[in-house]
């Protein structure tokens, strides 16, 4: 297993943090064993007036030829309400002022990257031993 390169930016290093991140690495690396660099980069952006405090994570895995990178970041999407026929409204995708929950978030996400290129390699190999 290789340990994991965790930067912060903008933002104070925790030893619990680093912890919290080591940990869910250890997961990632619990379900593929094959990752060989993984870069976790926690960045909290200068505080605005109205939407301050949010962040955001990126995550950068390597496996053999592929790159998985998920950058986990509060934005604002439009959701069709499906009571007024054509009216949008803005919805914030998850606006993470904790940095646990956008940690969890993002490494749930990456999980879920992972998991898709491990089958799609594991089928590639069954197609090409027939």
């Amino acid at each position: 297993m290789t340990p994991a390169q965790i930067v912060f930016r903008h933002a104070a290093s925790s030893p619990a943090v680093i912890s919290r991140v080591e940990e869910e690495v250890a997961k990632l690396h619990h379900f593929c064993d094959a990752i060989t660099r993984c870069r976790v980069v926690i960045e909290a952006p200068h505080p605005h007036h109205r939407h301050g405090g949010h962040f955001s994570v990126r995550i950068e895995l390597h496996i053999p030829r592929h790159e998985i990178v998920v950058h986990h970041n509060p934005s604002v999407r439009f959701a069709t309400q499906g009571a007024i026929k054509g009216a949008r409204t803005a919805e914030v995708d998850v606006p993470h002022k904790d940095v646990y929950i956008a940690i969890r978030d993002a490494f749930d996400a990456a999980r879920r990257r992972l998991e898709d290129q491990v089958r799609r390699m594991r089928t590639r190999v069954k197609e090409r031993a027939l």
